[in-house]
């Protein structure tokens, strides 16, 4: 119930619990998404936030996400010894006998569910409005708040429920149906609650810190305004002691909720407290974390790129990886998980990098043509004009470098570049690949241009694609010995020589999904796309949503799609490889990811749903 901020105290999660409120340590993140509620089943912490998130921990530095069918925003999360329930915006709730298999539970509300806490065999749900309902899950049963006032928080403290809300709001009741209204001399909204012994703190907007002796009778109000005020979520530890953390490095400490001073943990965001059979243990972490993995048949990690520029391109040969995106940017890996910053020599944009022989080169903007023994200095080919470089490909002892407006140059050495016979080529170009099966170089791009070479240096249209596709050739890729391609409305079409082509299918039919790169893996399909909602209405109007959401699907045929395990992250991703059996993407703000596969079949992961199911509880679900 209580949001999960961002430090998490490794200590606390040991026996001398009591260590911890002089001994914060800054740990990994958990994740780059907003994190809602959190709670501990005896075993595991449980953390939810957006876009269906739901992780695990055991000791709070390593979570593992959980797959939902649903990607809406989840603000808290309640166990009762049986069952896991997670509640969120438009009154979703999605409940788990196990934490590993979810399902959507209807709550017959479109109110937003802002807490779930669980009491007895019950759970009790509450929110916007004074919504509060129980439910024994076998309906949800209707409750009087005795509030219009939005509900945000709850705690029971003996026999008691007392929940907190918006305008100063408390109740409480002590047989969980009747609802009492004490008198609170505050307006200010109060976001959390929480309890040693009989002695309750309520904190809130503004620094507001209110006080009850009488658990939740009366309350005095101790602390609101004033400057910097620190005052959002409060905790207590198992010495006793209460801890309120806030924005911006804020927390405090008392041991009586009566004189507070400052506290050690210097958190950049909220804090939350999570309750086991000895007390209470705090967790402290920022709302800005960063996803760090994914269990679900596998393991998808994040790891630091040392850099926030886009990456555009990724290419693995020999045991090295290249990565190159804005502004220059190029990084190199000998591991998937440590990558290093190269010397470019350019401040251009990068947009794709490939291999000739023992030669790295790189291409962009403004003529850029770049090349490097090992990949990790780079150095300048002079080409004249100011073509904007847009993809690479190699084979056969030679490259291609493929600009925007059509031209082609090649080179058997990376140092000598010509430009190739282009005369035939009349259509913007985007994507380039070379064809073993009949040593085809192919080039592809705007309104479905697809042309092909043998030789790299004088080239053809190989097919009049306005009779198959208008659309932009976003990708290109070989699949099962044949080129696939990928148009940026999902469309994909198939090549066996380069020179004739056919429909092959089309991406999951979604009208949100933009399709960004297709690749191929022991005979299966891989599609990343990115998934784009204008806004979304919420209580307070029109919200947009950050278009930076990479779903992943895999298909055997290029017709039958079948979602896997949601988002691998929150940065939008722009390419992928293999390295061995790890998939790596790079994209948005240098978000290097990769998945490990636990088996060398990427297509067992445990997703049963049909696509159509799939995307239409997306649309229902999402914030």
């Amino acid at each position: 119930m209580r949001l999960i901020a961002l430090l998490l105290c490794s200590l606390c999660l040991q026996a001398q619990v009591w260590t911890c409120a002089d001994n914060w340590a800054p740990q990994a993140q958990p994740t780059s998404s907003y994190m809602g509620g959190m709670t501990f089943d005896g075993n595991r912490y449980w953390v939810v936030g957006d876009h269906g998130m739901i992780m695990s921990s055991l000791d709070g530095l390593q979570w593992d996400r959980k797959f939902t069918p649903c990607f809406g925003q989840l603000s808290a999360i309640a166990w009762n010894g049986i069952r896991y329930v997670a509640v969120g915006a438009k009154g979703l709730v999605v409940t788990s006998l196990d934490g590993d298999h979810w399902s959507v539970w209807s709550s017959g509300t479109n109110l937003r569910l802002r807490g779930v806490i669980a009491a007895e065999s019950f759970f009790y749900v509450f929110g916007d409005d004074g919504l509060l309902m129980v439910s024994w899950f076998g309906g949800w049963l209707p409750l009087n708040s005795n509030t219009a006032n939005d509900l945000y928080a709850a705690g029971k403290f003996d026999d008691r429920l007392v929940m907190v809300g918006s305008g100063g709001t408390i109740i409480y009741s002590d047989n969980n149906v009747d609802w009492i209204v004490p008198s609170v001399s505050t307006g200010n909204r109060l976001h959390d609650v929480v309890a040693n012994g009989s002695v309750l703190i309520a904190v809130g907007t503004q620094g507001t810190i209110v006080r009850s002796t009488n658990l939740g009778s009366s309350w005095t109000v101790i602390a609101q305004g004033g400057i910097n005020p620190c005052s959002y979520r409060v905790a207590t530890t198992l010495d006793g002691d209460f801890h309120i953390m806030g924005n911006n490095g804020c927390h405090k400490t008392s041991s009586d909720g009566l004189s507070w001073g400052a506290g050690s943990a210097g958190v950049t965001g909220f804090s939350a407290s999570s309750e086991t059979s000895d007390g209470f243990e705090s967790i402290a972490s920022s709302v800005d974390g960063r996803f760090l993995s994914y269990q679900q048949g596998g393991l998808w990690q994040e790891y630091s790129s040392g850099t926030r520029k886009w990456l555009i391109a990724i290419h693995q040969d020999n045991g090295v990886a290249v990565a190159v995106g804005f502004d220059g940017e190029i990084l190199r890996s000998q591991s998937s998980g440590n990558w290093q910053s190269a010397t470019s020599n350019t401040n251009e944009h990068l947009f794709d990098v490939n291999r000739l022989g023992g030669t790295w080169i790189a291409v962009g903007y403004q003529s850029t043509l770049l090349t490097s023994p090992d990949g990790t200095l780079w150095s300048p080919v002079a080409i004249p004009g100011a073509l904007q470089f847009s993809a690479l490909a190699t084979g056969n002892g030679r490259a291609i470098a493929v600009a925007r407006s059509g031209e082609i140059y090649y080179s058997d050495d990376a140092v000598l570049w010509l430009p190739a016979n282009t005369s035939a080529i009349v259509d913007t170009m985007q994507a380039s690949i070379f064809l073993p099966s009949s040593q085809y170089f192919v080039a592809a791009g705007g309104d479905g241009g697809l042309y092909y070479s043998d030789d790299g240096t004088d080239w053809d249209i190989s097919f009049d694609s306005g009779d198959l596709t208008m659309e932009w050739i976003q990708s290109l890729t070989l699949h099962n010995g044949n080129i696939v391609g990928l148009t940026s409305l999902g469309t994909l079409i198939t090549s066996v020589n380069g020179e004739d082509w056919s429909l092959l299918g089309s991406v999951p039919s979604w009208q949100y999904l933009h399709s960004r790169a297709i690749g191929s893996h022991n005979g299966v399909l891989y599609l990343l796309g990115q998934y784009i909602q204008p806004s979304v209405i919420t209580k307070s109007g029109p919200t947009p949503i950050p278009d930076s959401t990479t779903l992943v699907f895999s298909s055997l045929n290029g017709s039958n799609w079948k979602p896997q395990p949601a988002m691998i992250h929150f940065d939008l991703a722009y390419d992928m490889e293999w390295w061995g059996n790890e998939l790596i993407t790079v994209g948005l703000q240098g978000s290097i990811h990769r998945f490990v596969s636990l088996s060398d079949e990427f297509s067992n992961w445990a997703i049963t749903q049909q696509v159509g199911d799939y995307v239409a509880m997306i649309n229902r679900c999402w914030q």
